[in-house]
């Protein structure tokens, strides 16, 4: 009898190699999870000085936003 373990394929990569790939990622998801609430906090006079609308908020966080 085959043991659970077995039949299940390894990854092509070490755990150590998948941690490089999938860091990046989450330090950039972190990085625009923390501007996204900055932006969210603060009151619409002060995002109309920096030329948002409460509505842009995710565009500016993602890129889309020409500046």
């Amino acid at each position: 009898m085959r043991s659970p373990s077995s039949t299940v394929s390894s990854p092509s990569l070490p755990r150590a190699g998948v941690l490089q790939h999938l860091w990046p990622a989450l330090a950039a998801f972190l990085e625009r999870r923390r501007a996204r609430r900055a932006l969210q906090n603060m009151d619409a006079h002060l995002l109309r000085d920096i030329g948002l609308h409460r509505s842009q908020i995710e565009a500016a966080v993602r890129g889309d936003q020409p500046y």
